[in-house]
């Protein structure tokens, strides 16, 4: 059985298994989850790495890099969404990641390849071991300015997934993070697991507390979330919807 794979290519219309995967109506449109109190909250990224480590590894490796592509990245209460609709520009793929690898073609090919499919996927925050970024500025002739958020997912096969996206030099990736954290936090909380005092204590102070950062801005500044569900587990422990949650019925395909 092949490990689980939270992004993932799959065509318009998909929405099998909307607890494991994101899903999207005939139209194209982003399918909400009950508990996500809406999709407004969108920022846009520019490049994705998956990183993989498993038991038999000593460190992550590679499979998996995308660049300069445009991704829309949904923060909601209960999971964050990345859409990437022109995945494939020709060569921007690379990794040997058997369901994202694409071979370098032309743009045209590209095109024709991507049309009726979307890159597409959530992390949800019952599977997120560890969240955090990097804002580095730019801060010599030579140097650039980074814009990074991390996750680290394990996997029922006990693999452990490290996601890193990619935005702009303007985007503030700590307030991103934060924001994430506090609404894991919160809905962490509320679901019906049961919970040991560590992990109340984690839930009441990430709930407002912001991830402690690092002297150097280079490093990633992280917290580690003390329990976990492998991916795609922990569907039966959900909290209940919040009465005055106001859900759309779909988010339009991003344009």
């Amino acid at each position: 059985m092949s490990a689980f794979q939270p992004i993932i290519i799959q065509d318009i219309g998909d929405n099998e298994q909307p607890f494991s995967y994101a899903g999207t109506d005939i139209n194209g449109a982003l399918i909400p989850d009950q508990l996500d109190n809406g999709l407004s909250r969108r920022v846009r990224a520019t490049a994705i790495a998956v990183y993989r480590k498993t038991v038999n590894d000593t460190d992550f490796k590679q499979i998996l890099r995308a660049s300069e592509v445009d991704i829309d990245c949904y923060i909601t209460d209960s999971r964050f969404i990345v859409r990437c609709d022109k995945y494939d520009k020709g060569g921007t793929w690379t990794g040997g990641l058997t369901a994202l690898a694409l071979t370098a073609v032309e743009r045209a090919a590209a095109n024709r390849r991507t049309r009726g499919k979307t890159l597409l996927g959530h992390i949800r925050y019952e599977w997120v071991s560890a969240i955090g970024y990097i804002c580095k500025d730019r801060s010599g002739l030579f140097s650039s300015a980074v814009r990074e958020l991390r996750f680290v997912v394990v996997n029922t096969d006990k693999s452990k997934f490290m996601y890193q996206i990619c935005f702009s030099a303007d985007t503030d990736t700590a307030s991103i993070a934060n924001e994430i954290l506090h609404r894991l936090a919160d809905y962490r909380s509320r679901m019906t697991d049961e919970k040991d005092e560590k992990e109340k204590e984690f839930y009441k102070k990430y709930k407002t507390d912001r991830i402690p950062v690092k002297s150097n801005p280079a490093d990633v500044s992280q917290v580690s979330v003390p329990q976990y569900y492998f991916a795609p587990s922990g569907q039966k422990f959900r909290p209940e919807v919040r009465p005055d949650n106001n859900r759309p019925s779909s988010v339009k395909r991003p344009v």
